[in-house]
């Protein structure tokens, strides 16, 4: 619940499973409490889950709302992105929302919070985020803030420093002045961060869970450096980078461009230009979900002079035997500035595979021997054509079951058979076989 600074009217914002869908609903009272009146659904995401919202209402009594906007139709999806949205009135809003996160990568992101500064009026979001550990138990706390006339978010920084422990559930408490007020926050189980969004300067209590199972309290304080140097990255288009679909373990190489920013060549003006030389330029590879792998095929220059760019070609692969899917990731490049102060760019990275082979020629079947009482569990019939026909057989020749081929050129059989040998035949759509032998040793 927050309260409107203006005219004291108050709002509530929760989860509402009304419809069978988890969504956000605003509600708003004016007379103290007493009664609601129902605002209606926040978010634009009708299909999937929307959960955990928090509310903050600025000085000029616009209505800011973030929450975990889930990407399936799972009440527990675990890999949501964090959105945002605002109105004045609290009915209408942003005709699309806006997402703060800019990885973009299938990780865990959750609890997220929001709150404003009252000095210059940023909205400023906090979360919790396991794109580096990739484990929903090992979350670091990452925040992003805007103004209110931005249409996205600024860079996503991490708060805390060690990664790989257990952060939980930030919460703000934001001051026009430049000391923190922690007192009640110091009692374990109390999950909470603390940030004041100064010119310089933040404060941050944490609980980590890494030592104690009831929670170690920490407390951090410290600057945010401005980095002199700006970088943009543009691909397909600004920030994003679509490898489209691939065959498994082919690599695909794509090409972007790097730029150190001047007033001219500034492809994200919400940020920049830069006022130094890029130094020290660095990649980094990334590995999704022990799939998808995209690394930096071309050689990073020693330095970027401002206003100038540079071309980059970055390789792209799914490996053979994953599953058929799109695998987003985040592609980082890093530099220094002439002081030594780092900063980086981003391109969200997607790619669908793996592509159905044109043949049956690399057609695979494992385990063979098939052994349930090692713990087979199933047979693969893998690097296949689209819809491929997969019939089998006994030893008399009687055809015992058929399969057919999904559109990741691959099926499954459960080999729910007695003990022998067993053939296959493969037929692709176009009348193409090859066949092999399977045993089954229970």
């Amino acid at each position: 619940m927050e309260s409107d600074p203006k005219n004291g009217y108050l709002y509530v914002v929760w989860t509402d499973d009304r419809t069978g869908n988890l969504r956000i609903r605003l509600a708003k009272s004016t007379n103290g409490g007493s009664s609601f009146t129902d605002l209606g659904t926040i978010d634009h995401n009708p299909n999937n889950v929307n959960r955990q919202p928090s509310l903050a209402i600025d000085d000029s009594g616009y209505i800011h709302v973030v929450w975990a906007r889930g990407t399936s139709g799972n009440n527990q999806d675990p890999k949501p992105f964090i959105s945002y949205n605002f109105s004045k009135d609290g009915i209408n809003w942003l005709s699309n929302d806006i997402i703060v996160n800019d990885n973009l990568s299938s990780v865990y992101r959750g609890n997220p919070s929001i709150t404003i500064n009252r000095v210059n009026g940023n909205v400023i979001v906090a979360w919790e985020d396991s794109r580096i550990s990739g484990g929903n138990t090992t979350p670091d706390i990452f925040f992003a803030k805007k103004k209110i006339s931005d249409n996205q978010f600024s860079q996503n920084l991490k708060a805390n420093i060690n990664s790989g422990t257990s952060n939980f559930k930030p919460k703000f408490f934001v001051d026009k002045s430049s000391s923190a007020n922690f007192g009640d926050y110091f009692y374990p189980p109390a999950l909470y961060t603390d940030f004041i969004d100064s010119s310089t300067n933040f404060f941050l209590v944490w609980q980590d869970l890494k030592k104690d199972p009831l929670g170690d309290i920490y407390f951090l304080r410290g600057k945010v450096i401005i980095s002199n140097l700006d970088l943009d990255i543009v691909g397909d288009s600004l920030h994003y980078l679509n490898f489209g679909l691939v065959p498994g373990d082919l690599w695909v190489k794509k090409t972007i461009r790097l730029y150190n920013t001047d007033s001219l060549n500034n492809p994200d003006k919400s940020d920049g230009p830069s006022k130094s030389i890029a130094y020290k330029l660095r990649a980094d590879s990334v590995v999704v979900e022990n799939c998808a792998v995209f690394k930096l095929y071309s050689k990073l220059p020693d330095s970027l002079l401002i206003g100038k760019y540079v071309d980059l070609d970055i390789l792209g692969v799914i490996r053979d035997g994953c599953p058929y899917k799109i695998y987003y990731g985040t592609f980082y490049i890093y530099g220094n500035d002439k002081n030594n102060n780092e900063a980086y760019d981003t391109v969200g990275i997607y790619i669908i595979g793996p592509k159905p082979l044109n043949d049956l020629s690399k057609a695979k079947v494992y385990p063979n021997p098939f052994k349930p009482y090692a713990g087979h569990k199933f047979i693969s019939f893998t690097n296949l054509t689209d819809n491929s026909r997969i019939d089998i057989f006994d030893v008399n020749g009687n055809k015992i079951t058929t399969l057919y081929a999904g559109n990741d050129g691959s099926a499954r059989w459960d080999g729910n058979v007695p003990s022998g040998v067993y053939t296959y035949v493969i037929t692709d759509p176009n009348g193409n076989k090859t066949l092999g032998k399977i045993a089954i040793i229970r």
